[in-house]
């Protein structure tokens, strides 16, 4: 007979169902609730809480496993945040002492995008811009052990947060771990107590 086709799994994933999407992981094992599937039909609700991606802690981090070298990572998040410390986006995580997150976050001057590198548990700010109205999408494109990261508009206007970013100090062999990276969904408050979330509609890594 005829060969049955078999339906490929998709790297893109969308939140309507009522349990996470097969490969998501978390990190240790929190004690309180990290995410909600019910809170808002059709979206990924990941809870502010306040312990941090750069700690020992169980941050509040849903990622899958990197697959390809060259690939973009894409998020369409929606996060209201008005106290400064509060921040969501998406990461590249290595271990808590080594990633890249693309966050949006609260400053003096304002909501900003920011691109924040932890490398050897030191953060530095390699990039950012004001952030555009309602919902954004957080992308990264890595290539070539480069990465550039963009923030697309509701309006589908793209702008570059920064480029040409060296990748290779996040590699398994430079952080001395076995794991390999994930990317992710990421909230936190950074030790405040507030009861604030970021909502993910969207979350995909395709191989380029």
């Amino acid at each position: 007979g005829e060969e049955k086709t078999i339906l490929p799994e998709k790297r893109c994933w969308h939140f309507y169902r009522n349990e996470l999407p097969k490969g998501f992981m978390m990190l240790r094992n929190p004690q309180t609730p990290v995410y909600s599937l019910t809170e808002k039909e059709g979206a990924l609700r990941v809870f502010c809480r306040p312990e941090k991606l750069n700690g020992c802690e169980s941050a509040s981090y849903l990622g899958v496993r990197q697959q390809n070298y060259d690939c973009m990572v894409s998020a369409l998040m929606e996060f209201e945040t008005a106290i400064k410390g509060e921040e969501a986006g998406i990461a590249v995580l290595c271990n808590e002492k080594n990633h890249d997150r693309l966050i949006k976050c609260q400053t003096e001057e304002g909501s900003k995008i920011k691109l924040i590198r932890c490398k050897d548990g030191i953060e530095e700010s390699l990039g950012e811009i004001g952030c555009p109205e309602g919902k954004v999408e957080l992308t990264l494109v890595l290539k070539k052990q480069k990465s550039a990261w963009f923030v697309i508009t509701e309006k589908g206007e793209k702008i570059c947060v920064a480029e040409n970013i060296d990748m290779t100090g996040l590699s398994t062999e430079s952080t001395g771990g076995f794991t390999g990276c994930t990317f992710g969904m990421y909230a936190s408050s950074n030790g405040l107590q507030n009861g604030n979330y970021a909502d993910f509609y969207m979350f995909g890594c395709e191989e380029l």
